[in-house]
């Protein structure tokens, strides 16, 4: 048995939930019921998945997100540490209250929303990197009709 992450919906590379399979030599048994299945384009997956994203963060950034500034740099190290935080509850706290330590020193509350800003978009680019490295993407068909798609990590395979 092998842990997959599946899609509902063909080409959503999105909210996949974990489900348990079984290969069987060309076909996959996922949930009781057995499909073809066939490796799916890394460059594609990736497009499907990040173009979106992307796109919606190059809207979002003006020039003055990247200005050499000390609200702007102070606003980036908060957000890549609440990158770097954000599965350890202790220090996760600690961030929190720095964040609203850099707003009463600012004088601003737009230095929270900044630095979560910042945060959403280095995790994005940890996420685009890390299913760069790490993750395979596949096709399910179910009497040559294409059903879903599915991910595993490289390493499991």
């Amino acid at each position: 048995m092998i842990e997959i992450k599946i899609g509902k919906f063909p080409f959503v590379f999105w909210f996949m939930q974990k489900a348990q399979a079984s290969e069987l030599g060309t076909q996959i048994e996922v949930n009781a019921k057995a499909y073809q299945y066939k490796e799916f384009s890394n460059k594609k997956f990736l497009l499907l998945k990040y173009f979106i994203p992307f796109v919606f963060v190059y809207l979002i950034c003006t020039r003055y997100d990247f200005s050499l500034s000390l609200e702007r740099a102070t606003e980036w190290f908060l957000g890549l540490a609440l990158l770097i935080a954000y599965k350890k509850e202790l220090f996760l706290a600690f961030v929190i209250v720095l964040i609203f330590f850099a707003c009463a020193v600012f004088m601003t509350p737009a230095v929270a929303a900044f630095s979560v800003k910042y945060f959403l978009i280095a995790l994005l680019i940890k996420s685009a990197y890390f299913d760069y490295k790490h993750t395979k993407a596949f096709s399910l068909y179910d009497r040559g009709k294409l059903v879903s798609h599915f991910n595993l990590t490289k390493d499991s395979k």
